[in-house]
């Protein structure tokens, strides 16, 4: 007799396949599927069974689970059975296999049952008419007894969960829980024995602050001051971008005048043909005199150039250097290695550890021109110098000075 079962129930079958020739029992294998039809509809449900292949690790045990809700396309008074519409057992296809037939609330019982008229509703409505007064007889009696005591039990509970908060308010106090707790682990970390919050009352002077303590505080203050005014003393005479940007200029165009001055000295240049044409013996008359006195000017002069150009770099980066040296400014360029918005391999050469923290660096190539960052740490074996994250990643060769 084919089983019969309420409308929104969720139901299980098993079933066992077994290989054709040995009828042992083997696992449903080739990506296996169930179909369910109703009555003699083609049109199978497909959304409402989960089948399981060997149920409990039981080889050749297989699960059917369904879902049987008018939401999945399930009716009162229908028949349907599941159908195998894709599977192999030991290489051979067992499509077409039923493997579950039911029905939904076609017997008369289960009709009976969902019946509002003398079904469960009406069964449910005959128990809430029980009358919770007095009855007649020892067991009435008792029976009235009972009810009221869960009547006021189970108003006792409506009571209590009428002041529930619903599921997303319990997620909100589950989350909020766990960052009391965090806080709450935080400050018990830094109120035990050696803990921060300890640490800093341990240093609080039990006494009225004068006496040794406050001598040293005081020293220790004083110290502090003297320190930050000589720092602001060096940092008031540091030039700000617009000088920088004139010293770069006027270094350029010190690095083009020597370039002349070169280019007339060299064999051939036009200094060179000057002193070429000098003669070697003693001149008479006008001209000799004219050309002693020019000479003699010349002399002077290229003298004196010379005395500039020898205190000039060779280059317009050597120049710069200088300026930059002379206004206390340290000049450099990356180098490959570590280069990120963090951190940058460079080519300076002091090998003293933290020599430049507290200073500023500001690029004046590449991609970071003209962006400045504070500098929180310096390696000298590598020249690695740390500071707070800039925009971009320089690169190598990227020239840089220090303020």
């Amino acid at each position: 007799m084919m089983p019969d079962y309420p409308l929104e129930e969720t139901l299980d079958f098993k079933f066992t396949t077994r290989a054709f020739a040995t009828g042992i029992p083997t696992v449903l294998a080739g990506t296996p599927v169930v179909e369910i039809y109703e009555d003699n509809s083609v049109t199978q449900i497909t959304a409402a069974e989960t089948l399981t292949v060997d149920f409990d690790s039981v080889v050749g045990l297989n699960n059917l689970r369904i879902v049987a809700t008018a939401a999945n396309g399930f009716e009162s008074g229908k028949s349907y059975s599941a159908v195998i519409s894709t599977g192999t057992v030991g290489g051979v296809s067992v499509v077409g296999e039923v493997v579950a037939q039911f029905s939904i609330e076609r017997s008369a019982a289960a009709a009976d049952l969902a019946n509002v008229t003398d079904g469960l509703s009406a069964l449910k409505t005959l128990i809430d008419a029980i009358p919770t007064t007095a009855m007649r007889g020892t067991d009435s009696a008792a029976t009235a007894t009972n009810l009221a005591t869960v009547d006021t039990v189970v108003d006792a509970i409506k009571a209590v969960t009428d002041l529930l908060p619903d599921s997303g308010a319990l997620t909100a106090i589950a989350a909020d829980t766990a960052r009391l707790t965090a806080v709450r682990a935080a400050v018990l970390t830094d109120w035990i024995n050696g803990g921060r919050l300890d640490l800093l009352l341990d240093a609080i002077p039990t006494t009225a602050m004068r006496g040794t303590d406050s001598a040293a505080t005081a020293t220790n203050l004083a110290t502090v001051d003297t320190v930050v005014d000589a720092i602001k003393a060096v940092t008031d005479l540091l030039p700000n971008a617009g000088a920088l940007t004139t010293i770069g200029t006027d270094t350029a165009r010190l690095t083009a005048v020597r370039a002349a001055v070169l280019t007339d000295w060299i064999n051939g240049g036009r200094l060179d043909l000057l002193l070429d044409a000098i003669p070697t013996t003693a001149m008479r008359g006008t001209d000799s005199a004219a050309t002693a006195a020019n000479l003699a000017t010349v002399d002077t002069v290229v003298d004196a150039i010379k005395v500039i150009t020898d205190a000039l770099g060779a280059t317009a980066a050597a120049n710069l250097a200088l300026a930059c040296g002379a206004a206390g400014v340290v000049t450099g360029a990356a180098e490959a290695g570590t280069l990120s918005i963090t951190q940058m391999t460079s080519d300076l050469t002091e090998a003293t550890d933290d020599h430049y923290i507290g200073r500023v660096v500001i690029w004046t190539s590449g991609v970071l021109l003209g962006q400045a960052s504070d500098i929180t740490d310096y390696a000298g074996a590598t020249g690695l110098l740390t500071y707070t994250a800039v925009t971009e990643a320089p690169s190598a060769a990227d020239a840089f000075i220090i303020v």
